[in-house]
């Protein structure tokens, strides 16, 4: 059930929202809506028309297509003050990929007109979305080569590194700080479920990684960096 925003969407320093003037978020905060979802739970599916834009307040949400053969393909994790739908809502064309809840998580949703009124007085916040899209898919790109190119060993090790980089660690400095299913994690490695809990199970016969429960530890950072240098 949605809910009318406090106005605090701009507030955080990673909000591309953050430079918009007082007076603009005033006077489009009455019509800003914030949205809760459970796990697993759809945000939008691809083929679907955008009818605004979503800005993730907490929790992660993957950002997937389904291949011809109908695979599961993760393009990237959103985490909070990512946006979601922007090109497809600049552009007016169908969602081009499906983002779904991993935990528990909240929107702020921006209906198309009240978008577009606040980009018409905030040119540089077009800017900073493009900015943001451009990375999105630069790293959507950069996987679709690795895949073809790089051994899975190699994948998997990058994949639990940037990771850890972009959700940080637990308080113990060794957890990387997102919880994902093995399912999803071979779906955003670009492999099979079975290859990739092999492939972890050496990589912790190694001392590479501890595994506890769905709670990936990075305990050597140099022997990943290695796995992903020789491999």
């Amino acid at each position: 059930m949605a809910k009318q925003t406090t106005g605090d969407f701009h507030s955080h320093p990673r909000s591309p929202f953050r430079h918009v003037s007082r007076d603009i978020i005033q006077q489009v905060t009455p019509h800003i809506k914030q949205y809760a979802f459970k796990k697993k739970q759809l945000i939008f599916r691809e083929g679907f028309k955008p009818d605004g834009l979503f800005l993730v307040r907490k929790g992660n949400i993957k950002v997937s297509k389904n291949s011809s053969n109908g695979k599961e393909v993760i393009l990237f994790i959103a985490k909070e003050n990512d946006v979601l739908g922007f090109i497809s809502l600049l552009n007016n064309v169908d969602y081009m990929a499906s983002a779904e809840a991993i935990d528990e998580a909240e929107v702020y949703f921006f209906p198309k007109k009240v978008f577009f009124d606040i980009v018409a007085t905030n040119s540089n916040l077009l800017v900073k979305l493009t900015q943001a899209f451009t990375r999105q898919y630069e790293s959507a790109v950069n996987k679709l080569v690795d895949v073809s190119t790089k051994q899975v060993r190699r994948r998997i090790a990058e994949t639990l590194m940037s990771l850890m980089k972009v959700h940080g660690v637990e308080d113990d400095n060794l957890t990387i700080n997102i919880s994902l299913s093995r399912e999803d994690l071979a779906h955003l490695v670009g492999t099979n479920t079975e290859t990739l809990v092999r492939i972890l199970s050496e990589f912790k016969k190694e001392k590479m990684i501890a595994i506890k429960g769905r709670k990936i530890q990075l305990i050597n950072l140099a022997l990943l960096t290695r796995a992903i240098s020789i491999t």
